[in-house]
């Protein structure tokens, strides 16, 4: 039996489809017999095949099971699923990881400390430091207490 190209989904909805056979790029004749093979089926309202871009456009009434069927048994392609290669915004992922590290942190301490406890343990202790030595004048201790006061009233509110 003959290796089918592969047809990566690059995108998919209720009722739309987006293919993409990039071995098949640029094969004009492929892409007329993908646009046959699909407009004669009664499961699909349109089709359009696009060989400079390699890509496969199909309104349907079904599966992506059912439309790599048709694929199959006329001999076109094998419909395949790559893993996603979007990546979420940077925002997204540190807070996710700050979400992470954060129930670790509770979880190794059995609930008694989170990020901004230990936070505010860390910035008082600093700020205490300042003080003891002798460095008052400056911002850096009160600046410490202030934030270390902010996180762990802005932490407490999370949980509630």
């Amino acid at each position: 039996m003959k290796r089918l190209p592969e047809a990566s989904v690059a995108h998919e909805s209720t009722g739309r489809i987006r293919l993409r056979i990039p071995e098949k790029r640029y094969d004009t004749g492929y892409f007329a017999d993908v646009e046959k093979a699909f407009s004669n089926s009664d499961m699909v309202t349109k089709v359009g095949a696009n060989p400079t871009t390699a890509g496969v456009l199909i309104m349907h009434r079904s599966t992506l099971g059912q439309i790599g069927q048709v694929a199959e048994t006329h001999g076109l392609f094998t419909i395949i699923r790559r893993p996603s290669t979007r990546t979420r915004p940077l925002s997204r992922r540190i807070k996710d990881g700050y979400r992470t590290l954060d129930s670790a942190v509770t979880t190794g301490t059995n609930g008694q400390i989170d990020i901004p406890t230990a936070a505010f343990l860390a910035l008082a202790g600093w700020g205490a430091y300042q003080i003891l030595q002798g460095r008052v004048a400056g911002p850096a201790w009160y600046t410490a207490f202030w934030y270390g006061v902010n996180l762990l009233l802005k932490g407490g509110e999370s949980s509630k």
